[in-house]
């Protein structure tokens, strides 16, 4: 189980890709969660201080692109720029 710690962005709010969402605490560290792509930040549905598990849905973001809108999911399992760059170097 983790803890929703702190939610850095709103609804309405614009974000770019990687910019923190939302931190996630655990018993041994804090986890960033970035956005996936760049967008707004459309429905928050998990609240700070609330116990989440692992890929449990905690927000949506819309990106427009060509005129469309679409929703992406953002869940708190998703790898962060720190993830990424040590997985690269553990290869």
């Amino acid at each position: 189980m983790q803890l929703l710690q702190h939610g850095i962005k709103k609804v309405g709010e614009t974000v770019k890709r990687d910019e923190v969402l939302v931190e996630i605490e655990t018993d041994k560290v804090v986890l960033e969660v970035p956005a996936l792509s760049d967008g707004v930040v459309v429905e928050i549905l998990q609240e700070e201080g609330a116990t989440v598990v692992s890929k449990q849905l905690l927000g949506k973001l819309s990106t427009q692109q060509a005129g469309d809108i679409s929703t992406e999911t953002v869940k708190d399992n998703e790898p962060t720029p720190a993830d990424r760059q040590r997985a690269a170097i553990e290869k």
